[in-house]
């Protein structure tokens, strides 16, 4: 290879009865234990990893694919994944048209490869006409050559330099508003890294230098005390300098526990490459069907169809007060939820957040405010207070990053992906502080048919209720009978209307401060859709909630509760006959 790489390549063809494919993967497991290097195998594995993986004809039994994952385990390998068209193999026609459609061919690696081409990327091309089969092209460094922008994230490696917390008093001194300081301490920590930090990768290539030459001098010399403390000195620097990269590795791959005393960077290195690869997106189908692969072009579809998804429809929406309406809350729970802000509540609001997860567009996860409070904490408790006396100053950081992240395992279309909100960290601690401050009384505002979200309900007992529903429904005799409705409802958190929330928040009977405050946070934002990494451009949305905000689960659940009254009026208006199981 010109890179100067060397792998192990297997192509694969494995034969359509259990028999041959079982001495196939008999073969490739004893390749696999005395495997030293990087492997990559492909080509029609003649199996499916799972049920989804098949279309038309018997449906496929879960423990052929159970089979076939335990061989792929079983050989230490991963799934690369792949991208384009999800069935690679088309079978002959039935006499109805119809056709089975099957994933068979794929390419599966060991550790050692995945990590060793981190970018690599697996295509499903268009199939032709003298094969059932689609040909696959494995992009060993990935198809896209562009350099994608820089953008600054705070590493929580960086709490280990002792000169971080002077360098951060430093930068934090002064006047300024938090968002400047934000601002200026992410340019001097960049310039801060640079001379004391560098590359984490580069040092440790240097200090195993620096030690492996010491330790060959030390075998050509009986005594030499000098050298013996060198070494010792290195070792220290190399321990400091590995957990450094274990925590940066850690930080990146999203993963939720961390083992104390063991080296893990391995585990994480491979983590975040697998997601980033599952979340990385090369092509997709426009709304005519037709496959797209420009990065612009995709990156322009993306954020086109979020800027139509948050648009306002320009339908009319009025007002219509039901006769059921939101039980009343106490004077003291109004007044607890309406009162002054203090430093109590901020501070149990961002040690409440999980502390690595990913950043907004300012980079600034919650991590750096827990580890650093002692010097940030005060600006953040005055901020919050600012924000409630005068909710005009969200707008300054209420922006966000929307992260397109899969539904399923090889997406087509852009309504394959979940869009989670990467809001900025001071903007969740404003969010939060709103949410704990309705949290305790919810169970009292929303009806008991609402229970997700709710604390101390669960979404279980509905599932339940239906069950029991169903199996009533069944038993029933007679002419007349019953029919039950599921609603889904499709982008619902995007297409919630601000002018319905607004009058929701008013009908239960919040105090205008904290009104007035989640209504700012939800109609000030700007957005944007971030693409493989890349930032689109900001808009500004025009109804919806996010998903990633804290507040918007009881916003959704609140507005929701008034379909909920709108039932129970039909039942008292004897409109609609209720079931009762």
């Amino acid at each position: 290879m010109h890179s100067g790489k060397i792998f192990f390549f297997s192509p694969v063809y494995a034969s359509p009865r259990e028999e041959g494919r079982h001495e196939l993967w008999r073969e490739l497991k004893n390749i696999s234990r005395g495997m030293v290097g990087e492997w990559l195998l492909a080509g029609d594995f003649n199996d499916i990893a799972h049920p989804s993986e098949k279309r038309g004809g018997i449906p496929a039994q879960q423990r052929r694919c159970d089979k076939f994952l335990d061989r792929i385990n079983d050989c230490n390998l991963i799934d690369c994944g792949a991208t384009g068209p999800k069935f690679t193999w088309r079978g002959p026609a039935f006499q109805n048209g119809d056709r089975i459609f099957e994933r068979l061919d794929r390419a599966l690696s060991n550790d050692d490869w995945r990590l060793g081409f981190p970018n690599a990327v697996v295509k499903v091309l268009p199939r032709v006409n003298f094969s059932d089969h689609h040909p696959m092209i494995i992009a060993l460094f990935g198809f896209d050559y562009a350099q994608r922008p820089s953008y600054f994230k705070f590493e929580s490696a960086w709490l280990l330099e002792e000169s971080y917390a002077e360098m951060l008093e430093a930068s934090w001194s002064g006047t300024n508003s938090i968002q400047e300081r934000l601002s200026n301490l992410a340019h001097e920590i960049k310039e801060w890294k640079n001379i004391t930090i560098g590359s984490v990768t580069k040092k440790k290539r240097e200090l195993l230098a620096r030690i492996g030459g010491v330790q060959k001098k030390l075998q050509t010399e009986r005594r030499n005390n000098f050298l013996f403390r060198l070494e010792n000195e290195l070792q220290d620097e190399l321990a400091h300098i590995l957990k450094m990269e274990e925590l940066m590795w850690f930080q990146r791959s999203r993963a939720k526990w961390l083992v104390d005393g063991d080296r893990n960077t391995r585990y994480y290195h491979l983590k975040t490459i697998t997601r980033r690869r599952y979340n990385k997106i090369i092509m997709l189908r426009d709304v005519h069907g037709n496959w797209v692969e420009e990065v612009e072009e995709l990156k322009q579809m993306a954020n086109d169809y979020y800027k139509t998804l948050f648009a306002a429809d320009g339908s009319v929406v009025n007002w219509y007060q039901t006769a059921i309406t939101f039980p009343r809350l106490l004077d003291d729970e109004l007044q607890m939820i309406g009162g002054v802000i203090t430093d109590d509540e901020v501070k149990r609001a961002v040690f409440s957040m999980s502390p690595w997860k990913a950043p907004g567009p300012d980079g600034f996860p919650a991590g750096f405010y827990q580890k650093s409070w002692g010097i940030v904490g005060q600006s953040v408790c005055e901020f919050v207070k600012q924000v409630w006396s005068n909710p005009l100053c969200l707008r300054d950081i209420n922006y966000t990053d929307i992260c397109l992240i899969p539904k399923v395992d090889q997406p087509e279309t852009i309504q394959q992906f979940r869009p989670i909100s990467l809001c900025n960290t001071l903007y969740k601690v404003v969010s939060k502080v709103l949410t704990n401050r309705i949290k305790d009384t919810i169970n009292k505002v929303v009806s008991p048919h609402q229970s997700g979200f709710i604390p101390g309900r669960s979404i279980h007992e509905n599932i339940v209720v239906v069950q029991e529903m169903a199996h009533s429904m069944r038993k029933m005799n007679g002419k007349v009978g019953y029919f039950a409705v599921k609603v889904d409802l499709s982008k619902a958190y995007d297409r919630l209307s601000w002018k319905f929330i607004y009058h929701t928040l008013m009908e239960v009977g919040y105090p205008m401060e904290w009104i007035d405050v989640v209504m700012t946070s939800v109609t000030s934002v700007r957005t944007n859709v971030k693409w493989n990494g890349d930032r689109a451009e900001y808009f500004h949305p025009q109804r919806g909630i996010r998903q990633g905000d804290p507040i918007s689960p009881y916003l959704f659940v609140i507005c929701m509760d008034k379909l909920s009254h709108l039932i129970t009026q039909c039942v008292q208006e004897e409109a609609w006959k209720p079931m009762r199981a």
